[in-house]
């Protein structure tokens, strides 16, 4: 993969990820769930 790849994968997570915010009552268990899966 190129770091280009790389970078947009990245970005997808992250938009994914961001469907789940109100699973959490607070921002850190919401950071450290895209801590954990990165």
């Amino acid at each position: 993969m190129e770091v280009k790849q790389i970078k947009h994968i990245g970005r997808k997570l992250k938009a994914f990820l961001q469907k789940f915010d109100d699973c959490f009552s607070r921002v850190e268990p919401r950071l450290d769930l895209l801590t954990y899966v990165k």
